[in-house]
């Protein structure tokens, strides 16, 4: 955090998330120009408990700026695509889906700040540990990490509603094209993303690919 956001946050030198948060509550309800102002000249700023707050409870108008655009590195797909947002922050929406196992996909808003961070990441049907707060284990299961001072994104709660989407069973071993819009939605539902799949969605392509062998013959 620099120097000038202390002298905002704070009345006596002492960083204050709660007084933060307030003054973000007042920009996602205030229709004032300078608030616009205020939030352009925290662009990259480092992430905090305030603004993770913010996002985490739908307050900062995050939307889907572009279309979701698919890029496939092995046997992952993976789209990042930027959300606008009255917090002055670079965030955008990245989902990544791995193709032999598409039911175990990992959809998180990302802080592209001086210091980047996954704000809030959901690791579906994942397994993790809370090694370092209360121990709390997913052996597998979907589970929500939150980005904390203390954990960094390592600590993890169970999931809040309106997870799971309808119809979804935790121990399915397949996902379709339209399970994977299911929780993109659900997730973007949970963090309040305003996300259009008519306009913004594209079905990501889960076929497997052909494995070349050295000599140039291919493994189905």
């Amino acid at each position: 955090m620099t120097g000038g956001e202390r002298n905002v946050w704070s009345g006596c030198g002492v960083n204050c998330p709660t007084w933060r948060y307030l003054w973000l509550l007042w920009v996602r309800f205030s229709p004032l120009d300078s608030v616009a102002a205020f939030a352009a000249s925290q662009e990259g700023a480092r992430m905090d408990l305030a603004i993770r707050s913010a996002i985490q409870d739908g307050i900062g108008n995050l939307e889907v700026a572009e279309p979701i655009k698919w890029h496939r590195r092995g046997q992952v797909v993976s789209a990042n695509v930027a959300l606008r947002n009255t917090l002055g922050c670079r965030l955008s929406l990245v989902i990544r889906v791995p193709v032999p196992c598409p039911f175990q996909a990992v959809i998180l808003v990302r802080d592209h700040g001086t210091h980047p961070n996954n704000a809030v990441r959901l690791c579906v049907r994942g397994r993790h540990v809370n090694r370092r707060s209360d121990r709390r284990h997913w052996l597998p299961g979907t589970h929500l990490h939150i980005w904390t001072p203390e954990y960094g994104d390592s600590h993890a709660v169970d999931p809040r509603p309106p997870w799971p989407p309808d119809g979804w069973h935790e121990d399915a071993d397949s996902a379709t094209e339209t399970e994977i819009l299911a929780l993109v939605r659900t997730f973007c539902q949970m963090l309040h993303i305003a996300f259009d799949p008519a306009t913004m969605w594209v079905a990501p392509d889960l076929k497997p690919q052909p494995i070349v062998l050295p000599d140039g013959d291919e493994i189905p």
